[in-house]
């Protein structure tokens, strides 16, 4: 007997459930190894782009923004609930 299935974090998840009780002990085999990913489809880190220029009143100012736009998002969803 053959069953099909794929790992998914470090378990055996079948295509189908086999028809195996509990304690049956299985043979596991890779069907293919799995493909490797090219240099350019690995995860790339993240490059700087440019400085900061503003100072730390900015930073306050841009955050207050941020929450102030939430806020009022918040709101609009409330009022269309009531």
């Amino acid at each position: 007997m053959t069953f099909r299935g794929t790992i998914r974090d470090g378990v055996v998840v079948f295509a189908k459930t086999p028809p195996l009780r509990d304690g049956t002990v299985v043979k596991v085999q890779p069907v293919a190894k799995p493909k490797r990913k090219s240099k350019s489809q690995r995860k790339q880190p993240l490059r700087p782009v440019g400085r900061w220029a503003g100072g730390l009143e900015e930073i306050d100012r841009l955050v207050d923004e941020v929450q102030r736009l939430r806020d009022a998002d918040l709101s609009l969803e409330r009022d269309a609930w009531r």
